[in-house]
């Protein structure tokens, strides 16, 4: 089969949204069709790079780049901090580079003749994509987004958090309405969601075209040597790790305050944060605040070897983010036999549960409950060695469940996916 993909971000040995493009591109060329990939330019030398060490012959790459001025003006916005303008600006630069993704794509057409073109990254449900209008069986997703922080976990975000937080609301809320969000579905041949709460957002008219599922970047289960027995009896330190960008829906916030509270009773545990991001400075002040400071140890990003190195040596893996359709971070962990402390929200809330970590509710309680809750996890885990060792043996096995080869098999499983889908539509549907 010739698949073509638009994949905004696609880059090899990164995480993320950037993670998610290279893994649909290779793991679908591992399944023997012939993939053509419409990128974003930035990622042109780590892509060729990787290539050149590891080539794949049945993998093509498109380099597709913003117009020069608007990347210069969002540069300038984002310098100045101007950080309305530069979050309506990105959302110009979005569309405008999927309009010249199509452009490409549609000149494309004319030399290969595609059975399938599949948007795979920039999935929000809140961007559009013009794919559908080359006429050719057109996959959507799967998009997210649809998660939304409940109020009372925003208590303590900073001011911008807020706004930014409610501008996302309120376009998620107009997303029935927008006239390109609906020529993406009215297009598409099929509509995949990471979650339900992203599916509710979809106009009813066309979400029989839809359907959940869970997809996650890791290729393989790595085989990791295992994890020594002397890491679980009584030690000096008990060590909680977190790593991920430091934004203010990643819950950081609560996930210090949450640390804090742990310290007071295990004056001997350290916690460990990998990575970086806009709320950087109000989080090492946060850590101040709370009395932390000397406890909490601030690492950069790191090679995915040495990442490897700092799973293996932490006891357990706190993720309290607020909004997260996926978090690959997680499966990482997991397969690293590290137990898992998260929210019961979005895609941790459904990669997590009581044999492998502990998944803390957030319905009906107050940000101070959830954040005791996530500390009360963390003293149990730190007190009982033997629970932990257990959590941490049956944390190996989790990963599978997700293992990504599945989903991608699964979406392209059937050759006469247009044709089903149209025969299920409903003809009687009004709404």
């Amino acid at each position: 089969m010739k698949v073509l993909l638009s994949a905004y971000q696609c880059q090899p040995n990164t995480g993320s949204e950037n993670g998610i493009g290279w893994a649909w591109a290779t793991q679908l060329a591992r399944m023997g069709h012939e993939v053509w990939v419409i990128t974003w330019s930035y990622n042109q030398i780590p892509v060729e790079q990787e290539l050149q060490v590891n080539p794949i012959p049945n993998i093509h790459f498109i380099f597709c780049n913003h117009p020069t001025w608007l990347s210069r003006l969002f540069k300038i916005l984002i310098t100045r901090q101007v950080m309305l303008l530069s979050v309506a600006l990105w959302q110009l630069m979005s569309i405008w580079w999927q309009w010249d993704a199509y452009r490409i794509a549609k000149s494309l057409t004319q030399e290969v003749v595609f059975d399938r073109v599949h948007h795979v990254t920039t999935t929000a449900i809140r961007r559009p994509s013009f794919m559908g209008l080359l006429g050719i069986p057109f996959i959507f997703g799967p998009v997210a987004g649809g998660v939304k922080a409940p109020w009372f976990l925003r208590k303590s975000y900073p001011l911008k958090g807020w706004l930014f937080d409610f501008i996302r609301d309120i376009s998620n809320t107009i997303v029935k309405f927008d006239p390109l969000m609906n020529l993406t579905f009215i297009t598409a041949s099929k509509i995949y969601c990471r979650s339900k709460d992203t599916q509710e957002l979809i106009p009813k008219f066309y979400r029989y075209k839809s359907e959940v599922i869970f997809d996650i970047p890791l290729h393989e289960i790595r085989e990791m040597p295992l994890v020594s027995e002397q890491k679980f009896i009584q030690k000096d330190t008990f060590n909680v790790l977190f790593v991920g960008r430091f934004l203010y829906w990643k819950g950081v916030h609560l996930a210090l305050t949450a640390f804090s509270l742990l310290h007071q009773k295990i004056p001997n545990s350290r916690f460990t944060v990998i990575g970086r991001g806009s709320e950087e400075t109000w989080l090492q002040r946060l850590s101040e605040k709370l009395g932390i400071k000397d406890a909490v140890d601030w690492i950069p990003w790191m090679e995915q070897k040495k990442l490897s190195s700092a799973y293996l040596q932490h006891d357990v893996f706190l993720f309290p983010s607020l909004h997260d359709s996926g978090g690959l971070v997680i499966l990482e962990a997991l397969s690293h036999g590290l137990p898992v402390v998260c929210l019961d929200l979005g895609g941790p809330g459904v990669m997590v549960d009581e044999t492998c970590g502990r998944v803390i509710k957030t319905h009906g309680f107050t940000e101070e409950a959830v954040i005791q809750r996530l500390s009360d996890a963390l003293v149990e885990l730190a007190e009982n060695s033997e629970l932990r060792q257990q959590l941490s043996e049956r944390a190996w096995a989790q990963p599978t469940k997700f293992e990504f080869k599945n989903v991608v098999e699964q979406i392209y499983s059937s050759s006469v996916l247009v044709e089903k889908t149209l025969k299920e539509a409903p003809l009687d549907d009004k709404s």
